[in-house]
């Protein structure tokens, strides 16, 4: 935490410095979700966009922030942004099938684990997060197959490999 708040007395003078930079405007944003002031971090995702609102990532980040503040649906509306924008962002995906599956709306967060997975098809999070969707619709071999995955590209993802012997052990006392 304590590097996070060095980070943000570095980028809040590179604001100082230039108060049009809206990547700074951005990174300041990052180190505030990082130290749990999603409030202030989503003044400065917005400051970014007013300042050039054709740059998805702005819009993404602020959609993971409001996500982890449970504000699903404008978190959505904002990955919907990003994606309009940039439609290749993996990460939009990700983070509207994050606050779909909140929602338990399923379906939906499964099929963005999809496109994410097929524009990014090395990042374990989106495999792991497809299994944790699978395993609450009950497609429990899916779920174990994302797991596995996860562990191919990830050795030590501790939760992909707990999920995966929990379900694993479960099918075998049923």
């Amino acid at each position: 935490m304590e590097k996070t708040e060095d980070a943000l007395d570095c980028y809040n003078r590179v604001v100082n410095l230039g108060p049009k930079n809206t990547l700074s405007h951005s990174d300041v944003g990052k180190a505030l979700a990082e130290i749990g002031k999603n409030k202030e971090a989503i003044d400065c995702f917005d400051k970014a966009t007013s300042l050039n609102p054709g740059e998805s990532s702005f819009y993404n980040n602020k959609g993971y922030v409001l996500n982890k503040m449970g504000k699903n649906e404008e978190a959505i509306g904002c990955c919907d942004q990003a994606i309009c924008l940039h439609p290749d962002n993996a990460f939009a995906y990700f983070n509207k099938g994050n606050a779909l599956q909140q929602m338990k709306k399923y379906q939906g967060a499964v099929e963005c684990d999809y496109k994410t997975i097929s524009l990014y098809p090395n990042y374990a999070e989106a495999f792991y997060e497809k299994g944790n969707v699978l395993k609450a619709i009950g497609k429990k071999a899916g779920a174990v197959d994302c797991y596995e995955k996860v562990l191919r590209l990830n050795p030590c993802h501790q939760d992909a490999l707990h999920n995966k012997n929990a379900i694993l052990n479960e099918m075998v006392t049923n």
